[in-house]
């Protein structure tokens, strides 16, 4: 649990006094150098998913995930534990 409230002030920290989109920005940048995995913020429209923030360079995409009605991440490398996943995911969830 200590690792997982770690996770969560750094997200915190990261996002604290920015725009919308400038926190899903760091947060993408915070999940590739902690973790090496590449995310997409994307804003959802029904079935329809757009690019919003993160990395702009995906190849492939592992895992998508509906963190809100209108925020979803793409995950292009899901090499992860599921429990540290399921952890971050949640952090993330509080954060945005």
């Amino acid at each position: 649990m200590e690792k997982g409230t770690c996770i969560y002030k750094e997200l915190i920290d990261i996002a604290k006094g920015k725009t919308s989109k400038d926190k899903l920005n760091s947060i993408a940048e915070f999940v590739y150098q902690k973790y090496n995995v590449k995310i997409n913020f994307c804003q959802i429209f029904g079935n329809r998913w757009s690019f919003y923030a993160g990395s702009i360079d995906l190849i492939t995409v592992q895992a998508r995930i509906k963190l809100t009605d209108k925020i979803g991440i793409f995950i292009e490398d899901n090499n992860l534990d599921e429990h540290v996943w399921n952890e971050l995911l949640s952090d993330i969830k509080k954060v945005i």
